[in-house]
């Protein structure tokens, strides 16, 4: 009988991009080596599924250097020992644009070109959403800044509710 729990992280993602930062939006990679299931890019990287629009999560860990960080066994199979932690649900510690206002219960999103960080809705039309701002924060000019989001995978309306599926098989 195999259990599976789904819950607020996933963890496994190889990521394609080097330098990943605690806070940034990934979005899901398309060149990923064959057997691979899950892998992420930052959402300005050429490998980005749909232009960087793919939202997958927000990167839970630090310290990424190097690219590419995908890596390949002896078999052809990915090597999951450079995984990343991916938050996708709950509230989430989002990095922020610099110089950048906040106020709660505003829609927040992020622009594809801008890297994997987080701005208001109101700042670009074209920005894709991911949740809502929990806290009024303005971000300061320099140095890395973040804001509590509670993610939502769609518009202010669409909220996902966290949910643990248990199935047999």
């Amino acid at each position: 009988m195999l259990r599976r729990i789904d819950g607020i992280f996933d963890q496994g993602y190889q990521p394609h991009d080097g330098n990943f930062a605690e806070g940034h939006v990934a979005v899901y990679d398309t060149a990923l080596p064959e057997g691979a299931l899950y892998g992420v890019v930052l959402p300005n990287h050429p490998t980005a599924v749909d232009g960087g629009r793919a939202f997958a999560g927000i990167i839970a860990d630090t310290g990424f250097t190097g690219t590419p960080l995908l890596q390949v066994g002896q078999t052809g199979l990915p090597v999951i020992d450079k995984g990343v932690k991916v938050q996708k649900f709950g509230w989430a510690k989002c990095r922020a644009k610099p110089s950048t206002s906040f106020r709660v219960g505003e829609e927040i999103g992020y622009l594809p070109s801008d890297g994997g960080l987080v701005i208001p809705a109101r700042a670009s039309a074209q920005s894709i959403k991911i949740g809502i701002c929990q806290e009024n924060y303005t971000s300061p000019a320099a140095g890395p800044a973040y804001v509590t989001v509670e993610l939502a995978m769609g518009s202010a309306s669409q909220r996902e509710i966290l949910g643990i599926n248990l199935f047999d098989s």
